[in-house]
């Protein structure tokens, strides 16, 4: 996924540890234009990271993969603060859809109105 994005030409901040990817977001938040987070990690969920992370800059956009979840689906991920949700397989197509969809500010917008 990573490479896929920096071919696209956008600048990847990639962490397989949620502890040193809050360390890093709570270091410069205003580096990051959004975040991409798997539901399933090691040391945290993706909801958790999102709700830290949000604590610290509640507009952050967030990207939410999963394969399977039974805490979080595409039913009720809004519920949660998740601005688009992807079941993985992740196809490329559809993480730039999900890319443009939350830096355009259309969600925010949404959330609005």
């Amino acid at each position: 996924m990573t490479d896929s994005l920096a071919m696209q030409g956008l600048s990847v901040e990639a962490h397989n540890d949620s502890d040193k990817a809050l360390q890093r977001f709570r270091y410069d938040p205003t580096t990051f234009d959004l975040l991409i987070t798997d539901q399933t990690m090691l040391s945290t969920t993706g909801l958790e990271l999102l709700r830290k992370l949000r604590s610290i800059r509640a507009d952050l956009p967030v990207i939410l993969c999963t394969g399977f979840s039974d805490v979080v689906s595409a039913d009720n991920a809004t519920d949660f603060g998740v601005d688009r949700f992807l079941q993985k397989p992740v196809e490329p197509e559809d993480l730039i859809e999900a890319l443009m969809f939350c830096l355009s500010g259309a969600n925010r917008d949404a959330a609005d109105g």
